[in-house]
């Protein structure tokens, strides 16, 4: 055999084994598509997001975590995905920027959770192993289901992989839905009317009963509670009679737990004031499940709770200090004497 006949005969070979191999790549290869979630935060007003996280999942099975992307682009991501049915979850930043947010369970759909993160105190002494926690971030979110990529969109995706456009996959990806996070983060207002305001010192305060967290996948508030501080108090005295008023302040939380039924024992809440003697310390427990509200006419995520003592604080000797006055101190303030408060 002439060597030049045999150097075509093997050229034409490998070229044809090339063709064969390529063809089986082509037919026998599980082909994704270029997809792109799109993400409109027009609706969540309480920050500007730079930068957001997107989980997909499939929807066979237990709806386990296929793709996660976190990027400082907020209009849009870009998976590849065989051909299917998914659902997705948005919320702004990483789950790493949080400082008072934790993440459990976001390997599923139906199990991924945000919650608050556990903190310590020295004053809070309720002896049922209640958790508390501390205020957490501003959080938005949505969820959607029946993201649709069809083979379609995979074929198509294949063909522009081979041509020489190749470079616009990306460019080009299929749109299978679209989200719009809103805040989830609830912020609770307390009021509580005080007579004999001017004995008052500080005051801080605790309340339980509280979403531990949020279910994203399943845009509802976890059934845990948990306590959570009030410590950072304003007052405000009657011009007209400055023996009378009130102090307030504002939390943020995930809200009441989800099945909460609005009764009294399901939430107490105890304010312990402190008066200008700087040694008598009263405690004022209040059953408030049935009377924290959300008044219809607020758009915002917001809860309201107000209360009064009904009894003046007692007149004391104030304390020789140079700090006189309201104060939010909340450190150790020595023995506690409880009040019965009528409900």
């Amino acid at each position: 055999m002439k060597p030049q006949y045999l150097l075509f005969m093997i050229i034409t070979s490998c070229i044809l084994f090339t063709a064969c191999r390529h063809k089986d790549l082509c037919y026998n290869h599980p082909h994704d598509a270029s997809v792109r979630i799109d993400t409109d935060w027009s609706n969540f007003t309480e920050e500007e997001p730079t930068g957001m996280t997107v989980m997909v999942y499939s929807q066979d099975g237990d709806q386990t975590l296929v793709a996660t992307q976190h990027t400082n682009t907020t209009t849009h991501a870009t998976f590849t995905l065989p051909e299917g049915y998914y659902s997705a979850i948005v919320y702004n930043q990483s789950h790493t920027e949080f400082g008072s947010l934790l993440f459990r369970g976001t390997n599923k759909f139906t199990t991924h959770e945000v919650y608050a993160r556990p903190t310590t105190t020295r004053w809070y002494t309720r002896g049922d192993k209640t958790h508390v926690v501390t205020e957490p971030e501003w959080l938005g979110t949505d969820e959607a289901e029946n993201l649709h990529v069809t083979a379609e969109m995979a074929r198509k995706t294949t063909h522009e992989l081979m041509s020489k456009d190749s470079r616009n996959v990306a460019n080009n990806a299929f749109l299978i839905g679209t989200l719009h996070p809103d805040n989830i983060i609830y912020t609770l207002h307390v009021k509580v009317h005080v007579k004999g305001i001017y004995n008052l010192r500080s005051a801080r305060a605790s309340l339980d009963g509280l979403a531990e967290g949020y279910f994203m996948g399943l845009a509802r508030p976890s059934a845990q509670t948990v306590a959570q501080l009030l410590e950072e108090w304003t007052i405000v005295q009657n011009p007209s009679d400055p023996t009378q008023g009130y102090i307030e302040t504002s939390i943020t939380c995930f809200g009441l737990p989800y099945g909460h039924m609005g009764h009294a024992e399901e939430n107490i809440f105890e304010l312990q004031t402190l008066l200008v003697d700087n040694k008598t310390i009263l405690k004022y427990p209040f059953h408030v499940g049935d009377v924290i509200e959300r008044k219809p006419e607020d758009t915002n995520l917001s809860l309201y709770l107000e209360l009064k003592i009904d009894d003046p604080l007692p007149d004391v000797e104030p304390a020789d200090t140079s700090d006189g006055g309201f104060s939010a101190v909340v450190d150790d303030w020595g023995p506690e004497e409880n009040v019965n408060v009528n409900m």
